[in-house]
């Protein structure tokens, strides 16, 4: 069996999650399992010797350097008994970095075992129905309440008075304009700064604290690079709009460029996680400032509401 994964490092303070720290990339081949890590952006005068613990086996797997704020970690090991702790690849679930002062490295995994695969494919289906059937209704509604068709080369995307509630809408489109589209906002004032432009464009949310993120539609998908756009077409990202009515977009800064996360609403449930893994959204964070994700360490509390997030790029 070969399996290849890579899953991005979240850093967290006293149980909630302030960026990216990097990622680690999973490989099993046959009975050989290897791990390797890039630890980033902990601070330049951070330097500490850390332990990786693995979810779904006791005691520490190895240890990681950390100098300057960076480390690289590599190790290879037996798939079927994993540093001698009789656990194998399949029972893994996540790893942490545990970090002095109530700070923790950390991801997860996102296997789905074998015994859950007909679960989760039932329950993926019966999203793709239920998109269906709420795309169909949102269509005919649509139809109704439009009185002109607009053409694509025609569309321009204008913000919603600063005082208005809700989400910013822009005008229906087929397909996105082949010239670059120009970004204007409310007081007429063009920005070099894409993410800034669309910060003054769209309504501001503060889901997780106070990080800035923007509140999207998916006719807004216009504001994505080409690749991305297409996700206009995924069910699971339909179903949390549908259920919710917006998404968002939020900017994190990394060491080697700016990072850019789609999220789409939900609860946080295993089987609903898996789904959302199918889908290609690699994580889950809870809105809020939330103590008891921290608490259960792993484990995010059943029924959490949040965001399932996918990397982007605009």
């Amino acid at each position: 069996m070969y399996i290849r994964k890579v899953c991005y490092l979240d850093y967290l303070e006293h149980g909630v999650r302030l960026g990216n720290a990097g990622y680690a990339r999973l490989c099993l081949n046959g009975n050989q399992f290897t791990l390797e890590m890039q630890v980033k952006g902990l601070g330049q005068g951070e330097t500490l010797q850390a332990w990786i613990e693995l979810e779904g086996m006791k005691g520490t797997l190895a240890s990681i350097s950390i100098e300057g704020g960076a480390g690289r970690f590599c190790g290879r090991f037996d798939a079927d008994n994993i540093a001698g702790s009789g656990i194998g690849f399949h029972a893994l679930t996540g790893l942490r970095i545990p970090l002095p002062n109530d700070r923790m490295i950390q991801t997860e995994f996102g296997f789905i075992q074998p015994q859950q695969k007909t679960e989760i494919i039932q329950a993926a289906e019966q999203i793709r129905l239920e998109v269906t059937s709420q795309s169909e209704a949102a269509s005919q509604t649509e139809a109704a309440s439009q009185s002109e068709a607009v053409s694509p080369s025609e569309v321009v995307i204008q913000p919603e008075a600063a005082t208005q509630p809700g989400i910013p809408r822009s005008k229906s489109y087929t397909e996105a304009p082949e010239k670059p589209m120009q970004f204007r906002a409310a007081d007429g004032l063009l920005s070099v700064d894409k993410w800034e432009q669309l910060c003054r464009m769209y309504q501001q949310l503060h889901p997780f604290g106070d990080k800035t993120y923007i509140s999207l539609t998916p006719k807004d998908f216009i504001i994505l690079r080409k690749e991305y756009q297409q996700l206009v077409n995924n069910s699971f990202l339909l179903h949390g709009y549908y259920n919710y009515r917006h998404l968002i977009l939020g900017k994190e800064e990394g060491k080697e460029g700016d990072i850019y996360y789609l999220g789409v609403p939900g609860t946080y449930y295993d089987r609903e996680k898996m789904v959302a893994v199918m889908f290609g959204f690699e994580g889950f964070e809870a809105s809020g400032r939330e103590e008891a994700a921290k608490e259960s360490g792993f484990a995010m509390p059943p029924g959490t509401f949040g965001y399932y997030m996918k990397r982007v790029e605009i």
